[in-house]
C-alpha cells in the first residue's frame, strides 16, 4: 500500500476497516503454538523501513535459526529485500491484486506470519486471511486493524519505528538486541593517502508532498561551496524519476564553478550502496537513501523537516539529524501533513548542517566558518533514547 496515495489511502481505510470486522467475526480461536518451522514476514513498502527490518529478521533468526524465514514483499521495495541477511526466500506480490496476492502467500504454507506494517487495512487483510496457524500485528491508535492477530503489539509514536519492531518480537515473546545490517560485499579498497575527498547529496523526498521534505536548492549550491576544493568529489544521487531534478541541480552547482557527477537513473541499489561504502560524507533528506547510507556506516546527515527524527532518524554508527528551529518533526506514519507547517525545512540553515558534519566527519575541509547553531540528535542519543 503506497502511503503517497491519497486514493488507496482512503480506499483501504473505508474499505479496508469493514471487511476487518467482518472477519474477525468469524475468525477462529487460535491454537497453542510451540515450533515454528515457516515463518513470513509481511514487509512494508517503503525502502527506509525495509532495510530497518533487517535488525528483527536477524533477531528471528537467532531465535529460531532452522525455520524458514520468507519475507513477502511488495514489487516496490524487492531490490531492498535483495540487501537483507537471514532471509531464505523472497515472494514478490502486487499488493493491488488481492487474489493473485493471496495465492502467492497461501502457497508459502506458513505456521505464523508476522506483519511490520503499522497502519495499511489491506496487509492486515492478507495476514488473516494467510492460512498461518499464528499471526502477530500492530494495534495502531486509530486505524482499527488489529482484530484478526494473535498476537498483538501496541505501535507507539513515541519512539524510533526500529523500537517498534522490537516491541512487535517482544510480543512474541523474544528478546531483540540486532542492529540493521545489510547484506553487502567488502566495500573496494581505497587508498587514504592523498585521495580526494567523496561527499554525496541526496537531495530528493519521493511519496506525498515530497516538495516539503526537501531543502531549497540554493543551500544545496552554498553547502557544496562550503565543501568544495581541488581535492574533493561531489556526487548527487537519485532514483530514475529524479533524473531532471539532478540535472538541473548539477547545471546550477556549475554555473556557481561547482562540478559534480551524478549517479541518477537506473543505478540499481546494490550499485548506490556499493558508492557508500567508499564516501566520506552523505548529507540527505529524510528517505530511503539516507537510512541505505547510516546502515552501511558512511558518516550521514538527515536533512528533518516534517519528519520527525525520533520516529525515522537515521540509525548508524556515524550519523546526526539536523531538525529545524521553529518546530517540526509532526509525521507520524508519513502523510499527516494537513494542519501543519509547510516550511519546515527552509528553518534548517546551511550553517546548522556544517555544524552536524563537523560532529560526524570532523576530517573533512570546511571552508564556511558559520556560527555552530545547529539543532543535531547524534545516532548516541537515539540509541541512549531506546
Amino acid at each position: 500500500m503506497n502511503r503517497g496515495s491519497v486514493r488507496n489511502r482512503l480506499l483501504d481505510r473505508y474499505i479496508g476497516i469493514p471487511i476487518l470486522f467482518a472477519m474477525a467475526l468469524l475468525k477462529r480461536k487460535s491454537h497453542p503454538w510451540t515450533e515454528l518451522r515457516r515463518i513470513g514476514i509481511m514487509a512494508s513498502p517503503g525502502l527506509g523501513d525495509t532495510l530497518l527490518n533487517s535488525a528483527a529478521i536477524h533477531d528471528l533468526r537467532t531465535h529460531f535459526p532452522d525455520a524458514k524465514i520468507i519475507y513477502i514483499v511488495p514489487t516496490t521495495s524487492e531490490a531492498a529485500a535483495q540487501l537483507l541477511p537471514d532471509l531464505d526466500e523472497i515472494v514478490r506480490v502486487c499488493m493491488t491484486k488481492p487474489i493473485l496476492a493471496l495465492r502467492a502467500i497461501r502457497s508459502c504454507k506458513l505456521d505464523a506470519i508476522i506483519d511490520f506494517t503499522p497502519w495499511p487495512r489491506l496487509t492486515a487483510f492478507y495476514c488473516a486471511a494467510s492460512g498461518a496457524k499464528l499471526k502477530v500485528g500492530f494495534r495502531s491508535p486509530g486505524q482499527y486493524r488489529h482484530w484478526n492477530y494473535d498476537i498483538i503489539a501496541d505501535h507507539s509514536r513515541d519512539c524510533h519505528e526500529l523500537e517498534n519492531f522490537r516491541t512487535l518480537l517482544r510480543a512474541l515473546g523474544l528478546n531483540p538486541i540486532a542492529e540493521p545490517v545489510l547484506n553487502l560485499p567488502p566495500p573496494a579498497s581505497r587508498s587514504r593517502i592523498g585521495a580526494a575527498q567523496r561527499i554525496v547529496f541526496h537531495p530528493w523526498a519521493s511519496g506525498e508532498r515530497a516538495s516539503l521534505r526537501e531543502w531549497p536548492e540554493e543551500r544545496w549550491v552554498q553547502l557544496a561551496r562550503s565543501l568544495k576544493d581541488p581535492e574533493t568529489t561531489i556526487i548527487i544521487t537519485g532514483g530514475p524519476a529524479d533524473l531532471d531534478q539532478c540535472t538541473a541541480l548539477r547545471q546550477r552547482m556549475a554555473a556557481a564553478g561547482i562540478e559534480v557527477e551524478l549517479l541518477c537513473g537506473p543505478s540499481d541499489l546494490k550499485t548506490v550502496a556499493a558508492t557508500f561504502q567508499t564516501v566520506d560524507l552523505v548529507v540527505s533528506v529524510n528517505t530511503g537513501i539516507m537510512h541505505l547510507a547510516a546502515i552501511i556506516g558512511a558518516p550521514t546527515i538527515s536533512l528533518n523537516g516534517p519528519t520527525a527524527t525520533h520516529r525515522y532518524g537515521p540509525v548508524g554508527p556515524r550519523a546526526a539529524s539536523v531538525e529545524p528551529r521553529g518546530g517540526g518533526g509532526f509525521l507520524h506514519f508519513g502523510f499527516e501533513f494537513d494542519g501543519n507547517p509547510s516550511d519546515t525545512m527552509l528553518q534548517i540553515s546551511v550553517a546548522d548542517v556544517l555544524d552536524a558534519i563537523a560532529r560526524v566527519a570532523p576530517s573533512l575541509v570546511i571552508h564556511d566558518t558559520a556560527p555552530p547553531e545547529a539543532v543535531t540528535h547524534e545516532t548516541e542519543s537515539l540509541t541512549a533514547a531506546k
